[in-house]
């Protein structure tokens, strides 16, 4: 742990990853690029998505009476029946989740890859992360199935305790109390949930790809070397984030209206808003990298193309103005009245020869 650690800003990330964007995007605009890294941005979006129903009561008033009448009888005389059919549609969904969550993983890493090197590839970096895709895909699973257990496991104990009340068709205190206690549970693990994935993707993939390390071990270094001292700019960061969030959701949701759904579309959408999603990978980025240069994966300036790093020369000891050594020997000048040797195997060529001694 430093003893000073270094506090990111959240401004200065904004303004550098919507550099980058410019850059990636439309510095030159090459439309074969967004179509193949929108395709890197879709795969990196499988198994994240989520949603739900936000309206009203779909019943009413008669459809609450079917309910009491019909449906709770039917379901407790073929209770056998029914639980088999919600075992078999949990593990189908399970296995769907699984699969959507094994791509996803292998795209967040071509992403990035795409974005961090300005570029659309999808066979090589498909390939080049196979084992660092596994590695997040396992560590995913575990916090996933985890989640779901403990979950499923409330609901289960809430339903219990407040079916007797149901099946009368009486919402009782004691059903109002299994609900309760089971929200009051379920709230706190789904942030915890939701926010443990949002690390994930946010910086231990990127510490991931720059360190080359398992995803247990990223998310342990994040924890002991990238966090400490800097929780308050983390909590902004996301505060930020979903402030954004909301307002580039405003946006494409306007887009999706204006080209009567099309841009909705899946793959299409990534496509579209294509600088959405590379802003949002890039604030990540920018946002890390300010903790320490050690994590600096984009060129340190929008616009800048970092120079190609190489094995280090030998230093030049003769000098700036030294030239390098010519096969030919630099005419020598004789002494006065003397001519020159010529070569010898002994090494003083060249060597003038001085004049015979005066005569006493």
């Amino acid at each position: 742990m430093d003893a000073n650690p270094r506090t990111p800003s959240v401004l200065d990330a904004i303004e550098s990853a919507l550099g980058h964007t410019r850059r990636i995007c439309f510095e030159p605009f090459d439309l074969s690029k967004w179509f193949v890294l929108g395709f890197c941005a879709f795969l990196a979006q499988l198994g994240q998505g989520g949603g739900g129903y936000t309206g009203g009561n779909p019943l009413g008033a008669r459809g609450r009476e079917d309910l009491t009448d019909t449906w709770i009888p039917w379901v407790t005389s073929h209770l056998a029946f029914v639980l088999a059919i919600v075992a078999v549609a949990l593990v189908i969904g399970i296995a769907l989740w699984a699969l959507f969550l094994w791509i996803g993983s292998r795209g967040d890493f071509m992403f990035l890859d795409g974005v961090a090197k300005n570029r659309g590839a999808v066979s090589e970096p498909w390939n080049r992360f196979r084992e660092a895709g596994d590695s997040l895909f396992k560590l995913r699973l575990v916090i996933g199935l985890a989640g779901m257990a403990v979950v499923l496991g409330v609901v289960a104990v809430a339903l219990a305790l407040a079916w007797p009340a149901i099946r009368g068709g009486a919402f009782t205190a004691r059903a109002l109390a299994a609900v309760v206690a089971g929200a009051c549970i379920i709230a706190p693990v789904a942030i915890v949930l939701v926010g443990l994935q949002l690390v994930i993707r946010d910086f231990v993939v990127p510490i991931m790809y720059k360190r080359g390390t398992a995803a247990t071990a990223s998310l342990i270094a994040f924890k002991e070397v990238v966090l400490p001292g800097r929780v308050v700019p983390f909590l902004l960061f996301y505060a930020m984030f979903i402030a954004i969030g909301i307002a580039s959701g405003i946006l494409m949701l306007i887009g999706m209206c204006l080209t009567c759904c099309v841009a909705a579309l899946p793959y299409l959408s990534s496509v579209v808003f294509l600088p959405v999603f590379v802003f949002f990978r890039c604030y990540a980025l920018c946002f890390l990298q300010q903790v320490a240069p050690e994590w600096t994966i984009l060129p340190p300036k929008a616009g800048e193309v970092p120079a190609p790093v190489g094995p280090p020369s030998a230093p030049d000891e003769s000098g700036p103005e030294a030239s390098p050594p010519s096969s030919e020997e630099p005419p020598v000048e004789p002494a006065a009245g003397g001519d020159v040797a010529p070569a010898t195997e002994g090494g003083h060529e060249g060597r003038p020869i001085p004049p015979p001694a005066e005569p006493a």
